[in-house]
Parts: structure tokens; sequence; C-alpha cells
């Protein structure tokens, strides 16, 4: 029976065309019993094919799939069933180019290929591996070889005529690996040179005294999939179909012209092969060496080819009794590792406790118990070393002043709780512990339950053996993440690197997919459209419109092959935070490689395939708010000492009470700017709706604004129910007790398990299957396969089936998104800090928000308005007063200005663009110009110690450019400096009046970077700057204006102005209106969304010198003024007030673009 072993999934990227679970179900539909994936330099796809192989081992055998019982290679019947055995192997790329096939025949031949596609990625520069022959000689054991195709050293030197040197590459082959593990591989793709290239092969492997194989290099499931790797290789060469030909070298171009590349079955290949037989009978042979049992579950016990036996399988990607890390003893260089003579588990039980005390006082009963069942889970799962090195990550980053919270469904424990992993504590906020530690094989009987349950807590094990997926075992996966302040995050890495070795920690990758838009986009491309009609068609599929009759027609392929690349990986990036510790070498489990960023070191492993091995990834996060929240108590320490100023609270984070009025007071009025996860325009709607008055509202509040609860259709009952305008009901009576917190509806992913296990009795295995259904990115296709699971359990529970399909129709919009309650709550509390320190503290939080830029959900201007509107000052940037970062003033040891008053704001120079990060500059100076222009403008000032007096001196110290120069001078930074060389007082800045005459100045100086002759004043009689040109260069030089609202310069001009017969009202004149009046508002556009939950509506923001209107486009209008919607800065619109309490909208009838001529 053949078997395939020469395999490429769309995992080698951008070269071949099919997912690994569609080459599995095609070798199950041709009756191949084993199959072999070798993808490019990497097992990128391993554990997805070696999953989609195990989950087949689950199925019946079907004598459709494969009507002919075959005899094995060795004699032996092989099942005629839809099982396919993985076969783990790589197609390695040596330093010379050319191509070799190695399969792993054992466990530790799996560990030498990993180590080998890690040798070769980490020499090698990104994309471009280097191996060696010699580093293969070094890590030969346990893996057969196979020749490689046209590419392999072989085959070429039969494509060049030198059968010699053929005989002798396959040779040293032979003595790397020895003679009864090495074959020639031969393949056929009916391509002009097959025969010469095939004898040669032949000849080559008879004089190095070698078997033949066949294989057929496959590069797409069928032969429909050729069109699509055409489309991917023309993609990494970056040109179009037409040019492919001459791109490729000439045996490539005609390899690449032929379809034969599909996965071929018997048939096929025996007459493919009919001259050498022994060819079809070999991939036996190798396939029975590589596979022996999938799971001894599944598949009887028989000899191997050998003669030996086993009961497990060759090759095992379950790395679950090995995932664990080590947690590291006790050193002279860390103190905090395990004291001598204390196991990990007794170490964490002392420190635990030590912890308990600190955090109860008194313990009560019932931490005590929740704490002794928690260490017992531990216990049983082996997982006390995660813990403790969790702690000692979170210990080291605390006591480096690293601000840092855990999250995370384990982290909603007692143990993290008094091991400070996390500030939430469980037992008030009643947070399920067991969601992914409790014992498999039992239900939830004795845990704690919390109050409104007082049933079984839904346990969310992992899958027994005999749950529906086939899996092979279960699986104690916890999650803890940990948030760190992002501009200090890199020094935990390092630590990380530092004490569990660079051999035992990476960061998991990313695989990025296409999507819609970008496969039209690379379709278009490859198809040879022109770049404006590429553009037209990516457009047309975002917006799915059609476009003319001519591009409609032809972007028809397009379109089709488009929808196949749908999440076809397109190539790797790092994840977020995601970080593997391993005890084994992780080269041994994964292959490593470069990432991008210099230092960087990835495994090939995306966080679902690393689960699924059963190993354990840390998340290491960023998070910018807590930057934010560092720097704002930094200030508030630094303006207000030791004593705080009247009025004003000792601000501890940690450890505030969490029901200040003036926080709920924010909440209510959906006055959330610059908060953390409440500011979002739906936050700011839903909140005076909700209107949050405890913490554990907060805690709703935090998940209910996700695609989760509003594709389920839980948004609006639960806030009807909040506010009693309906009653609360439960779809079915067991339902009451999972539900009761939240009104009947549910929010919370950990109730989806409890829901599924009470309402149609799925075990804790089954139960965490829509767990990992939901954190997938295909989590809609996975909940779907479940859906007749649900419905059968619950008819079996005496569910009408009308119900049943409602409560699962809920629960699959939690397939797009939706948080675990211990992940809101984690959420929650700095949400609330942040909104603790808007309340108390507003000048120095908005100055910290301000500095760590980008964040949230809004600009900076849209900040600085806010900011303006509670009474903070916003002086602009200035040579002489301002800082690299935002200060408020007077309280920075660089300032000369005395304290002006509590509520004044100082831009930094970063703000003013060609001097700050990242900003785009609108001269002609690049951006790394611009960071080295506020260098020299800071150390000038410092050097002497004294301000600059007038623009010369400015010139002749800081030596910029006059470009930039004057850009600085047309923003205002130069404002107040006299030009004479006798100066003026430092803090003398008398606005707008000079700018003309600086300029006017600058152009009679003859200078140049690093020389500069001041020439004598010429007088001019220069007209004054207005205040819409003064306003119009700080938006174009600093994308704001410090000083005011554009909108007030328009307001005149508004208030004659009548729209459908209304005139036009301010923001806040809007939000007092009654529903149901037409109206008419106009103001800058600060937002657009049209989320997929939306049914084509789109939503948009708009800001005036008031406030903020939200504005409601239905889809007809959508449609109609698409043009205007989306390319117009400012709008003036007219429509219907909304009002549901204090949130406020309009719908918007009509709309136009808002220009300087209004």
């Amino acid at each position: 029976m053949y078997c395939e072993l020469h395999c490429h999934s769309y995992y080698s990227l951008l070269d071949a065309a099919s997912a690994p679970e569609a080459l599995v179900d095609r070798a199950a539909a041709l009756g191949m019993p084993c199959l072999a994936i070798t993808d490019h330099d990497g097992l990128y796809g391993a554990v997805a094919f070696w999953r989609a192989c195990v989950a087949r081992s689950a199925g019946t055998p079907s004598s459709a799939q494969n009507p002919r019982n075959q005899q094995s290679a060795s004699g032996n019947q092989l099942p005629a069933t839809g099982i396919v055995r993985p076969i783990i192997g790589a197609e390695l790329t040596l330093a010379h180019g050319s191509h070799l096939t190695l399969l792993a025949e054992t466990q530790a031949g799996y560990a030498n290929l990993s180590r080998l596609i890690s040798i070769g990625q980490l020499a090698g520069s990104k994309g471009k591996p280097y191996l060696t022959i010699e580093d293969v000689a070094r890590h030969a054991g346990g893996l057969l070889c196979l020749t490689g195709c046209r590419q392999g050293a072989v085959a070429a030197a039969v494509l060049e005529g030198d059968a010699a040197r053929a005989r002798r590459a396959a040779g040293r082959l032979a003595d790397i690996f020895g003679r009864d593990r090495t074959w020639v591989e031969v393949q056929r793709h009916w391509l002009p040179d097959d025969a010469r290239l095939s004898a040669g092969l032949v000849a080559a492997a008879q004089g190095a005294g070698l078997p033949v194989v066949a294989t057929n290099d496959v590069h797409y499931a069928t032969p429909a999939g050729h069109r699509l790797r055409d489309v991917l290789t023309a993609t990494r060469l970056n040109c179009s179909l037409d040019e492919l030909p001459a791109r490729l070298p000439p045996d490539a171009a005609s390899a690449q012209a032929s379809t034969e590349f599909y996965l071929k079955g018997e048939a096929e290949m025996v007459a493919l092969f009919a001259d050498l037989p022994q060819a079809i009978r070999e991939t036996q042979v190798i396939a029975e060496r590589c596979t022996h049992y999938l799971s001894d579950h599944h598949l009887p016990d028989r000899p191997r080819s050998n003669g030996s036996s086993s009961t497990g399988p060759s090759v095992s990607l379950d790395f679950s009794q090995r995932r664990t890390p080590v947690f590291p003893p006790r050193t002279a260089e860390f103190a905090a590792g395990l004291p001598a003579g204390e196991t990990p588990f007794s170490y964490l039980y002392r420190l635990s406790h030590a912890g308990l005390v600190e955090k109860y006082r008194p313990v009560t009963p019932a931490a005590l118990r929740q704490l002794s069942h928690e260490l017992a889970v531990i216990q049983n799962a082996g997982l006390a070393d995660y813990f403790l090195i969790v702690w000692d990550i979170v210990r080291f980053a605390r006591s480096q002043n690293i601000r840092c919270q855990g999250r995370g469904s384990a982290a909603g424990s007692v143990v993290a709780y008094v091991l400070d992993i996390t500030p939430v504590d469980p037992l008030e906020h009643d947070l399920l512990f067991e969601r992914f530690l409790s014992d498999p094989g039992k239900h939830a009987e004795g845990v704690r339950r919390s109050p409104s349950d007082p049933g079984k807590h839904a346990e969310g094990v992992r899958r027994s053996p005999s749950d529906p997926n086939g899996a092979p075992r279960p699986h104690h996966t916890p999650d803890i993440d940990i948030d760190f302040a992002s501009d200090r995050r890199d020094e935990v890495v390092a630590y990380i690197y530092e004490r569990y070795g660079v051999e035992h920690a990476a960061m998991v990758c990313n695989v990025n997919t296409y999507q819609w838009r970008s496969a039209v986009r690379d379709v278009a491309r490859a198809l040879g459209f022109r770049p404006e009609d590429v553009d037209r068609i990516a457009e047309w599929a975002r917006e799915n419109r059609p476009g003319t009759a001519q591009l409609k027609e032809e972007g028809a392929l397009v379109l089709e092959l488009a929808a196949q690349l749908i999440d076809t990986p397109r190539h790797l990036s790092v994840h977020a935070g995601g970080m593997l510790i391993t005890a084994q070498p992780l080269v041994e489990v994964v292959p490593l490689e470069r990432a991008t960023k210099e230092g960087i070191v990835v495994a090939q492993w995306n966080k679902d395939s690393v689960e699924d091995a059963g190993l354990i990834k840390i998340d290491l996060l960023c998070l910018r708010t807590l930057d934010a929240i560092s720097e704002a108590c930094a200030l508030i320490a630094q303006r207000h000492g030791a004593v705080p100023d009247a009025g004003l609270l000792r601000p501890d984070l940690d450890h505030l009470p969490l029901d200040d009025p003036a926080v709920y007071r924010l909440l209510a009025a959906g006055d959330t700017i610059g908060a953390f996860q409440v500011e979002s325009r739906a936050q700011a709607q839903m909140l005076p709706r909700l209107k949050p008055a405890r913490f554990e509202d907060l805690i709703v509040q935090v998940s209910i604004v996700r695609p989760g609860p509003i594709q389920g259709g839980m948004v609006h009952p639960y806030l009807r129910r909040r506010q009693g305008l309906e009653p609360v009901t439960y779809l079915h009576p067991s339902l009451e007790p999972v539900l009761r917190e939240t009104l009947g509806v549910v929010i919370f992913q950990e109730q989806v398990l409890r829901v599924a296990m009470a309402l149609a009795r799925f075990t804790p295995g089954e139960a965490d299957l829509l767990r990992r259904a939901m954190s997938r990115s295909r989590s809609a296709e996975a909940m779907t396969a479940l859906r007749e699971r649900f419905l059968a359990g619950a008819a079996a529970n005496g569910v009408e089936p009308a119900i049943a399909g409602e409560i699962f129709r809920q629960l699959q919009g939690f397939a797009t998104y939706g948080f675990c309650k211990s992940h809101a709550a984690s959420f929650a509390l700095i949400a609330y800090q942040t909104l603790w320190l808007k309340a108390h503290y507003p000048l120095e939080y908005t100055c910290a928000l301000l500095n760590h830029q980008p964040m949230g959900f809004y600009a900076p201007e849209v900040v600085m308005g806010d900011a303006q509107r509670h009474g903070i000052t916003i002086l602009r940037p200035h040579v002489n007063l301002s800082e690299d970062a935002c200060t408020i003033e007077g309280t920075s040891g660089g300032n000369l200005q005395p304290s002006i008053g509590p509520r004044m704001l100082r831009l930094g120079l970063r703000y003013l663009h060609g001097l700050g990060v990242g900003a785009t500059p609108v001269s002609t100076l690049k951006a790394c110009d611009g960071r080295l222009g506020r260098s020299r403008v800071l150390a000038a000032r410092s050097s002497s110690d004294q301000p600059f007096i007038s623009l010369a001196d400015f010139c002749r110290r800081t030596r910029l450019p006059r470009a930039l120069i004057g850009d600085l001078i047309r923003a205002g930074a130069l404002d107040g400096l006299e030009t004479s060389a006798g100066g003026a007082p430092p803090g003398q800045v008398p606005g707008t009046s000079s700018r003309r005459r600086m300029l006017w100045l600058l152009g009679g100086i003859q200078y140049e970077e690093e020389q500069l002759v001041e020439t004598p004043d010429i007088e001019a009689d220069l007209p004054p700057l207005s205040e819409a040109e003064a306003m119009a260069w700080d938006y174009e030089l600093m994308g704001l204006s410090p000083g005011d609202h554009p909108m007030r310069l328009a307001r005149p001009a508004l208030k004659s102005l009548r729209l459908q017969g209304q005139g036009v009202l301010t923001t806040a004149e809007l939000a007092r209106r009654p529903a149901g009046q037409l109206a008419a508002v106009a103001g800058l556009v600060i937002v657009r969304q049209a989320p997929p939950t939306a049914k084509g509506h789109l939503f948009i923001t708009l800001e005036d010198e008031t406030g903020l209107a939200n504005l409601i486009i239905r889809p007809d209008l959508y449609e109609r003024r698409r043009a205007v919607l989306h390319r117009a800065s400012a709008l003036i619109v007219w429509g219907v007030t909304q009002r549901d309490g204090k949130a406020s909208s309009l719908l918007v009838r009509d709309v136009k673009a808002l220009d300087n001529g209004t």
C-alpha cells in the first residue's frame, strides 16, 4: 500500500496550498494508511497535522473509504479504515542550497530533527537557514533520510549529467545515516526530463547500494490546488503569473507549470511506477518504521517490519508529561530559588500559607478551605513549579519597581492572590479556579461553590481519552497572563533568559493568515492587474460592493481564488507576549528561529499548537496603561510629596477601596476618556444606562461590550433587566443557578461551560472543548461542530429542541470573543485605578496619558480636548519651556518657568512633528532627523544653563536645519524670543504676532547647519497672523491645536446656517435635546466604526469645542454618502435625537462635509 512521504502543507509558507487537515482528509479518502508532512525548514504545522491524524483514529473503520484489504510490506494485513498515521518530517535546506528530506523514526529522531531545524534557522538570517552537512551528521540519530526533490544533491547532480557526483552524494548520505536508513527519492511529474532523471537516480542508488522510494513532492491536496499554489509562488517572488517563468530557474519553471504535484492514491502511483514496484513497496517499509500506533486505544498491536513490537507511537507530539519547567534552586546569584531541603510543592505550600495570613485578616475558614483545595489540585496536576515560576517573575518585576498585574483563569485563584500574582480577591468576587485545573476524571463535587450557584461548579478540565475529538490524553493547562509596563517588559524577558537559560525559553510565534482584503490584493497582483485596479478591487472586497462591469467580470477569478486563500498562512510574527519555558531543552521540542527584531528568538508553534502539544505558555504582555499609571503616581509623589494637598487622597493604587463615589460618578456620566477599557464610544453610550454602582458592575461593564455577548444577543436583555424594564427570566430552570448573578443572560466565558454542563450534560472535558473552541482562530466552525452534541444532551435532559437551539445560539456568539470573569475582574481593577486617578489627580494622569501615546481608543488631541473641558490648560511646546515629554508647568527641574497654577500642562517637544519620535514630519526631514533635532535643542539649552534669547541665538546653539527651524517658528515653539541679541524674559509668550516676522528674519540669515552669519534686520510691513492661520499651522505641524478648538472658529458661520430648517447645535446642546426631535450638529470626526456586529451600520463620533456627539448612520445612507463619510475630516449632519437615560445619539438622515467655506 502506497504512503506519501514527501508532502508540503501550506506551512511551507507561500509555496504550498493545502492545510494539514485537508491533506489528512484527502489521504483518508484515498485509503492511504500513513502520511508524512515535510514542510520547508520547519515544523510549523506539525501539531495541527498530528492532531488531525489523532482525531481520525477515533473514527469507525469504513470499507467504503478503502474497499481493498491490502497486505503491508511485511506481509501483515493493514486495516481498511479512514485512519491516517502521521509521520513527522521536514525538507531541510542545506548551506549550498540543496534540499534533504528527513523523517523522524523515533522520539529521539524527532528531537534531532527539531534541533537541526533550529541550528539552520539560528545560524542563518531570517528566512535563509544555514545548515551544513556536518551539522546533519552530528544529529542524524533516529532519522530516516530521503535524498530530496529535484533540488536534492543527488537529483541535481543527475540533472547536470554528473553520474559520479550523484553516486558520491548518495554514498555520503548513506555514510551519515546508514544504508538501512537512507533511500534515493524518485519523483515523476510528467516533466520533459523525468525519464532521464529517474534512470539516473536508480543508477545512483544501485551504485551506492541504496533502495529507491517513490514520492510525489506534494504541494496541494487535489489537482485544482495548482492555481492557488501559482498565486502563492508569485506572491513570494513579488511578480505576476505572467512574469513567474522568468523569475524561476528553467528546471523550477518547468516544474511550476506542472499540475501533477497533488496527493495521489495508490492506483495512480503504482501505474506511474509500474517499472519500479519496489519504490512503491519501500514507502510502506518506511511508514511502518516511522509509525506504530497513534494510540493503544484505537489500533491493535502489530509487529514492526523489523520484528519488534511496541504499545505506543514511535513519535508523539504530546509533551504534557515533560512540559512543566523546573523551578531552579536557590543560588548566591538568585536568592529566590528553591531552598535546600524543600520540594517545589512544599515551598509553594509555605509561601501560600504565609501569604494567606497577610491577605486575609483574620484568616477565615472559607479562605483556608479554598487554599487547601487549590493546593491539592496543583499538587495532583504537578504544577507547583509552574506557579513558583510565575511568582518568581512577578517578584522580580516588583523588586525592580516594574508595575505588573496577573490575570487569566488560573489567576482567579486564592493561590495567585496570596502570592501577589493578582490583586483581585477571588473569594470576594466569586472567581472560578477550576476552569483549567480540575481532575479530568471527576465532576465538580466538593469544590467551592459560589453564592449564586448552589449546584456543581463547571470544572473546565481538559479532555479525557474518550472525548469526541479523540485526543489521546487530558491536558491541564493553567492560564496566567501577566501585564507589564511596556517600556520595561524587556527587562523581565531578559531575566527569564538569564534565570532559566536560553535553551529553555523562547517567545511563541503568531501565524499571520490571509484575510479577505489581503487575499484579494495578492491574488489581483498575481493575476497582473494594474496597481490602481488592485486597490479598487481590494476596496470593493473590503466594502462588499460591486465595481464597474468590466472589472467585476475580470475580477471574478480574483474573488474565487481569494476565497480559497482565506486563513492560509502568509508569514510569521512574534506573539504579543507568549513565552515558553520548558524543562527539556526547547530546541528538542519545537524548532526555534530568529525574529525580525534583533536578539529575539521565537518558537515555530503558535499558541494553539503549544497548547495542543501539552506545553505551558506564560503570557508576558505589554500594557501601556500601566506605564501611564506608574508615571502618574511618580508625578503625584513629585508634586505633593509626603503630605497630600488639601482634599486629595494618598495614592496606594494596589489597595484602593473599591467603593469611591467619585469613580462611579464618572462611570454613570460616561465621562471616561482616558480610562482603561471603558472609554470607547460603545462603552460611553452604555455606561449611563448600566450606571455601575459597585465593583461587580464594573466587571460586567468590561465584559459586556465584547463581540461574544453582543452577537449572542446578551446586551440589551441585560440592560433592560437591570433597569427594571423587563423581568428576569431563564430559558430553562436549570440555568437559574448558573445565570442568577447576571440576570439570566450569559456574560462571562465560565458561564458557557456551566450552561453546557447543567443543560446538556456535558462532561467537564466536553465543556472545555467549548472553551477551547471560543479561544481558537476558527472558533465559529469548532462551535458548530459541537452543536449536535449539545442538542442531543439537552434533549436527553428533557429540554425542548427550540429552547436548546436558542441557548446554543447565544453560546455560539462567544465564538467571536468573550471574557472569562477572572480576566474581566483584573481589567476592571485597572479600569478602576485609572478612573480614580482621573477623578482625584486629573492633571497628573492626563500628563502621563499624553506621554505614553498611542494608547487607548482616542488620539492625543481628543485626550487634550477632554482635559480642557475639565479645566486643564494645555500649553504649546516651547524651546525654552518644554522637556522631551509633557510636564506639569513649574515642577520639572528643566523648566525655567515658576509654578503658574495647578492646572497647567506643557506639551513636550516630542509633540512637534520633525522633533517627535514616530511623528510624520511635514518638512523635508526624516523622522530620525527629528529625534536628533530634539536632542540638540535640549542639549544646547542645558549645556549653558541659559534659555535661548533670540532667533539667532537659537540657530547658533542648535545648528538645526533651516526647514526645521521654520517649522518650529510656525508651531509657536519660539514664541516670545526677541530677534535681537538683547533677549526677552524667558517666560514671555506673547502669542502669534512675532511668527511672521521671525520667518522673515530667518530668510535673511545666511544660514547653513554648521555655519551662521546674522544679517542686519530688514524691516517689512507684514500682515498679522490670524487665528485660523495659526491653528492651521498647529494642525500641520503637531496634528492638534493646544490653545483652542477649530469648531469655535467655525461657530459664527454655523450659527447663521440652517440645515433642513434646523439651526446647528453644539454637541452640548444636542445632548440636552429630548428624544425624537430633529436636530443638526457639526464637528471633527474622531471615531469611525463599522463593526461586524452592526449589520451594516456606521457609527461616528464628532467633537466640537463643547464635547462629543455620537452618530448612527443607517446602511442605506452609508451607501449613498460613503465617500463623504469615509474621507471628510469634519461633518455637518442632521437627524433625529435618540435618548436612553443620559445616553444620547443622533440617528442621521443626511450628511455633508464641513469645509472652510461653511
